[in-house]
């Protein structure tokens, strides 16, 4: 774990239920370089995540 304080971070992906594909969350990196996930409602077991730049990239 890294020694620098957690001050902002930015959602980095989308959580996806697996057999839905119901959106159910967000993945957030912290400026210092830690992930954590924001679910909507409870935490869920088999999800995908999105990641907003692969998102981007396969667009362009």
């Amino acid at each position: 774990m890294t020694q620098t304080k957690r001050l902002y971070a930015e959602a980095v992906g989308k959580i996806i239920n697996r057999h839905d594909r119901k959106h159910v969350g967000y993945l957030y990196e912290w400026n210092n370089g830690e992930l954590q996930q924001a679910w909507f409602g409870h935490p869920r077991t088999d999800v995908v995540v999105e990641m907003f730049d692969e998102a981007i990239s396969k667009a362009n």
